[in-house]
């Protein structure tokens, strides 16, 4: 099975992956992963087998997303009839099809394209502005949870002569639906600027990736070879954790697992850091591998994690299975 460049792996359950891919064709060697046929597999890590699920889009425009057993996904584009789209969406294994008219006009009870932001920790719901309390549906940055968790508030949205300086080492704010008042978090309104949101079942925590150090004059997208790599990891209640990684760890994007820290790796090699997946445990880094790896999604129970690796010989991209259990053991 062939995972589509660029596209999230989802486990239903603790032994059933589920990725928008392809089959191998009978010729072998290089593929355009954007023009080949889609569909949805179900790979059976009991049985060690594949089945298709349904046909997507092929071109990487699927828009596939599954949380909480909420599914919601692609199936035709119709770039000749203005656009019109036809979409599945709701409990996975018993969704339903919709269609949206010429130029995304909402036909359904979401438009998967037309909306005012995204939440892919919650695709059951349709992200809009009002769903925010009143006092922060203008003027304010927010990042949307799991609905029963809320909204991250960050910070004041700034005009353009305003200057963020005075303001962005302010911390930030959990608004949960259960709580009147906000909650205060210990990460700084600057570090969430270009932050990266996950969640882990296993651990019950938000993963926060931040992209701009706690401390330093310029705005970076990179990480400073120099300063430790961190990631913060917030339970819903706001409590928050730092965790630190060992200095030239160059991508720190991950999650938590039986094994430790998941690290799918970077995707060059360079002279700081090269292609494979890694494991921090015990204070230390554990190689997995020199496999350049896509993506990689944890299982709930943390035991397994999928990755689309690539191929170096054929560039084809396909899926491999870390089973750590049991005992973490790798």
């Amino acid at each position: 099975m062939r995972a589509r460049q660029g596209a999230g792996m989802y486990w239903l359950d603790d032994h059933r992956l589920l990725a928008v891919a392809s089959m191998p064709s009978s010729g072998g060697g290089r593929v355009d992963v954007w023009k080949e046929p889609k569909a949805i597999y179900i790979w059976d890590t009991t049985t060690r087998s594949a089945q298709k699920y349904r046909d997507v889009v092929a071109d990487g425009s699927s828009q596939f997303c599954l949380a909480n057993g909420y599914v919601r996904y692609i199936t035709e584009f119709h770039r000749d009839h203005d656009g019109e789209i036809v979409y599945w969406e709701g409990p996975f294994g018993s969704e339903k099809q919709f269609q949206t008219g010429p130029r995304w006009g909402p036909q359904a009870p979401s438009d998967p394209v037309s909306r005012d932001f995204e939440n892919w920790l919650d695709c059951d719901t349709e992200p809009t502005r009002d769903a925010l309390r009143p006092e922060h549906r203008k003027g304010w940055d927010v990042r949307l949870l799991r609905k029963q968790d809320g909204y991250l508030l960050v910070g004041k949205a700034y005009a353009p002569n305003e200057s963020p300086a005075a303001t962005e080492d302010q911390a930030i704010n959990l608004v949960r639906p259960d709580s009147p008042a906000p909650i205060p978090v210990a990460i700084t309104e600057k570090e969430m600027e270009l932050a990266a949101i996950e969640y882990s079942q296993y651990s019950g925590e938000y993963i926060i990736t931040p992209m701009i150090p706690p401390s330093g004059h310029a705005r970076v997208v990179t990480w400073p070879l120099d300063v430790a790599p961190i990631v913060y990891l917030l339970k819903p209640d706001g409590g928050v954790k730092k965790q630190a990684f060992p200095l030239g760890v160059t991508w720190f994007f991950g999650f938590p697992t039986k094994a430790g820290f998941f690290f799918p790796g970077t995707t060059v090699r360079t002279r700081y850091d090269r292609p494979g997946a890694r494991v921090y445990r015990d204070g230390g880094i554990v190689w997995l591998g020199e496999e350049e790896v896509r993506t990689a999604a944890p299982s709930p129970d943390g035991c397994k994690v999928g990755v689309a690796v690539v191929d170096r010989s054929t560039k084809i991209i396909g899926i491999r299975i870390f089973d750590f259990c049991p005992s973490g053991r790798l």
